[in-house]
């Protein structure tokens, strides 16, 4: 049920989905490292925190409230209502101010 709600709530990401080809390695390198050392994110997250923002894209749909570190002016955050004062909590005890 919730995620039929989501689908409705949301069809265009989901209904239309866009691929995205990052040519470069290095600078996608650089970034996941970036995102390593500077916000403690993990390999995994980090990698796909430096995907979003190689391809362009507005911002990140996660649950996954670790994402909540990363400075929301690098990488915006669409979560669910029901996560969403969790993941502005990770973001004021990682220092970012604002939602």
């Amino acid at each position: 049920m919730a995620r039929r709600s989501f689908i409705t709530a949301h069809p265009l990401p989901i209904r239309r989905p866009r691929a995205s080809v990052v040519g470069e390695l290095t600078p996608l390198l650089e970034d996941v490292m970036y995102y390593r050392e500077r916000f403690g994110l993990p390999a995994l997250d980090s990698v796909h925190a430096a995907m979003v923002m190689a391809s362009g894209a507005d911002g990140i749909a996660t649950v996954d409230q670790v994402f909540g570190a990363v400075d929301p002016s690098l990488l915006p955050i669409f979560t669910p209502q029901q996560f969403v004062l969790g993941t502005r909590a990770r973001r004021r005890s990682s220092g970012w101010s604002g939602s």
